[in-house]
């Protein structure tokens, strides 16, 4: 494949991103949200490479890829990656346009920053090429190198107001909603003054689940390099204290909810319905507002096809939508052996121990 990289300044290429994002008729991820590069480069030192593809002097794709060290990978620690697009040719060579960017990137050297790709036909198929990538990408792909994984995504669609969205409610959800109500919870969203409750709430649940946690500063990086879209802290109290808690971002009239954390004991009062209906309303009042929102979504975020989570899920009016991907490295998070170990870690241990190993678990 022969592709032509000239380097762009942040500010025009951030500008072109965006309106190629919001003009398009798809679903746009968060994770296309072109802030993250920052993110990537400030918090965990890592190179980040996005590139807006070209063909006849159009765009037609964009593709964010994070060089980690160990791997290129599309991209790392969210749900969605890989190539932006709706251009046949690209969607059926992703993985080898992927290849080729890489092999241009290392021959010629190039720095992290954005890039304008100008490419004709693919032509190589790099079967020397040794390096480590990581893709994991929304929907189907057109590339076969791409198998559907066991991960899915549950999508609510946004209408016009709240009023609308709770009479499209099970009668039963609806009678939970209101039951966390009269059970005296209270919500507060905003920004860095609700991390600390933020993180109380998740690291409880981290240590319940005997799982990795991100640190503090994690959270923090991400608040602060989040840009082009909306995020905020969700924090929920019953008798002034923490007992439930998430992580609301949005881009392009997609709203996520990334990290969602509630005690366990607080489940019987309903915290879990009630603080999700807190954020649908919030991004329902956030895109009533646009000029542009018929794609305007809410999603709960991956989870195992079939697991009690994504039970959960589908008790909201949701449709599901698969992921695919493509890697060459060795799952280490469907190792039986390391996570039945990492259990008899102790608690002291495995909280800061936990934020250096999840690091590269992408």
């Amino acid at each position: 494949m022969t592709i032509q990289l000239s380097v762009l300044p942040p500010s025009e290429a951030i500008h072109r991103w965006n309106k190629f994002a919001s003009a398009q008729i798809s679903m746009v991820p968060y994770s296309f949200n072109p802030s993250l590069f920052n993110f990537y480069k400030n918090h965990f030192r890592w190179k980040p490479y996005y590139f807006l593809l070209y063909y006849n002097n159009i765009i037609v794709g964009v593709l964010p890829l994070v060089n980690t060290g160990k791997a290129w990978v599309s991209l790392p620690h969210f749900s969605y990656g890989g190539i932006l697009t709706n251009d046949d040719y690209l969607e059926k060579k992703h993985l080898k346009t992927v290849r080729s960017l890489v092999e241009t990137i290392k021959n010629n050297n190039l720095l992290s920053g954005f890039y304008n790709a100008d490419y004709e036909k693919i032509t190589d198929e790099y079967s020397n090429f040794q390096q480590k990538i990581f893709i994991r990408s929304f929907d189907k792909q057109a590339d076969n190198h791409f198998i559907e994984t066991e991960k899915i995504t549950s999508i609510l669609k946004l209408p016009e107001s709240a009023d609308i969205m709770f009479n499209r409610l099970s009668s039963n959800l609806k009678r939970k909603i209101k039951k966390g109500t009269k059970n005296g919870f209270e919500v507060k969203r905003g920004g860095l003054e609700l991390l600390e409750d933020f993180y109380k709430v998740y690291l409880k649940n981290i240590f319940y689940l005997k799982s990795l946690s991100y640190s503090k500063k994690y959270f923090h990086d991400l608040f602060v390099n989040y840009d082009y879209g909306d995020i905020q802290f969700f924090v929920v109290y019953r008798n002034n204290k923490p007992v439930g808690s998430s992580v609301l971002v949005s881009y392009a009239d997609f709203f996520e909810n990334i990290y969602f954390a509630t005690l366990r004991e607080e489940q019987k009062y309903y915290v879990s319905d009630w603080l999700h209906w807190q954020m649908v309303k919030y991004a329902i009042e956030k895109t009533s507002k646009s000029d542009n929102n018929v794609n305007a979504v809410y999603s709960f975020g991956r989870s195992t096809r079939n697991s009690p989570v994504h039970i959960y899920k589908k008790h909201w009016t949701v449709f599901d939508i698969p992921l695919y991907g493509f890697s060459n490295i060795p799952d280490v998070r469907g190792n039986k052996f390391l996570k039945n170990a990492w259990r008899f870690v102790p608690w002291c241990i495995a909280k800061s121990l936990g934020s250096k190993l999840i690091k590269h678990i992408y």
